[in-house]
C-alpha cells in the first residue's frame, strides 16, 4: 500500500472488521513493520472481531517484545480480555531466521510464519525453489515447537495463483512438514490451502484409536503398546496423535 493510502487502507480494514461474516471466520490483519504505523494501526484495530496480529519483518526478541507491548496496551485500551488478540511474528529476513528461537520464547507470542518471498530476495534465492528453503522451514517449525507455541507454524504463500495443481502440491509438502496452515496471496488460493490442511476423518479416527488405547493401557499401568496396525504406539506418537484432535475440535485432544 503506497504511503499516501494507508490511512485509508486502515479505515478500510476497520469497516471489514466491523461487518458481520457467516460462518464466523477468525481474522488476522498484517500491520505496517514501520514502529509508528505498527503503534497506530494495532491501536486502532484493536477489537472483537479481530483474532490476530502478524507482526512482518521480526529480526530479534527486542522488536517482538515490543510489539507484544503494543498489542497488550491496545487490549488494555479497548477494554478487551489480556491475551485475547493472538500474536504471530513473520519471519523473512535473514537475522529472523538466525533469531527464529528466541524470537518464539518471547511471551505473548502464539504463532510464527515464514515470508520466503522477502527472505528468498535478500538472500539471492528463487522463492518457487522449495528445496532450497526446506532447512529454513524446518527451522521455523522447530523454534515453533520447541517454544509450545499454541498454534503450529504457517507456511508461506504460493506465488502461481492460477496453478491450482502446484499449490495443493506445495501444501501437501508442508503438511508432511508439520505446518498446519499457510499464507494465501489470492482468493483463489484458499479453497485448495483449506482443504488440504483440514482435519482429513481417516486421520482423526487413526488418532482417536491410539489416544484410547494408551490411556487405556495406561489404567493398568503399562508403557508402550503394539496398536492395531502392528505399529509401536508411546509417548510421542501419542502427542502427535492429540495435536490431530485438537486441531479437529475433539474433546480427546489434551496435549501436554
Amino acid at each position: 500500500v503506497p504511503a499516501d493510502q494507508k490511512a485509508p487502507a486502515r479505515e478500510t480494514v476497520i469497516e471489514w472488521l466491523n461487518e458481520a461474516v457467516a460462518p464466523p471466520t477468525q481474522r488476522w490483519v498484517r500491520v505496517n513493520a514501520d514502529p509508528g504505523l505498527m503503534a497506530v494501526e494495532i491501536s486502532a484495530l484493536a477489537q472483537p472481531s479481530l483474532a490476530g496480529v502478524i507482526i512482518p519483518k521480526v529480526e530479534d526478541a527486542s522488536q517482538m517484545r515490543a510489539a507484544v507491548r503494543l498489542v497488550a496496551d491496545a487490549e488494555i485500551a479497548r477494554g478487551l480480555t489480556p491475551g485475547a488478540l493472538s500474536i504471530c511474528a513473520l519471519i523473512e529476513t535473514a537475522a529472523g531466521v538466525l533469531n527464529v528461537g528466541q524470537i518464539a520464547a518471547v511471551s505473548g507470542v502464539s504463532a510464527l510464519a515464514i515470508g520466503e518471498g522477502d527472505l528468498g530476495g535478500e538472500l539471492g534465492i528463487d522463492p518457487s525453489d522449495e528445496e532450497v528453503f526446506s532447512p529454513i522451514r524446518l527451522q521455523v517449525l522447530i523454534a515453533s515447537v520447541a517454544a509450545r507455541l499454541p498454534i503450529p507454524p504457517i507456511g508461506p504463500v504460493h506465488l502461481d495463483v492460477r496453478d491450482t495443481s502446484a499449490l495443493r502440491g506445495s501444501c501437501e509438502r508442508l503438511r508432511r512438514m508439520g505446518f498446519r496452515s499457510r499464507a494465501a496471496v489470492h482468493p483463489d488460493q484458499v479453497s485448495a490451502v483449506n482443504e488440504v490442511f483440514s482435519s482429513r476423518p481417516q486421520e482423526v479416527e487413526r488418532a482417536r484409536a491410539i489416544v484410547d488405547a494408551y490411556r487405556n493401557r495406561q489404567d493398568t499401568g503399562r508403557g508402550a503398546i503394539v496398536g492395531g496396525d502392528g505399529r509401536l504406539v508411546d509417548e510421542a506418537i501419542v502427542r502427535a496423535a492429540e495435536l490431530v484432535l485438537k486441531a479437529a475440535g475433539d474433546e480427546r485432544a489434551d496435549p501436554q
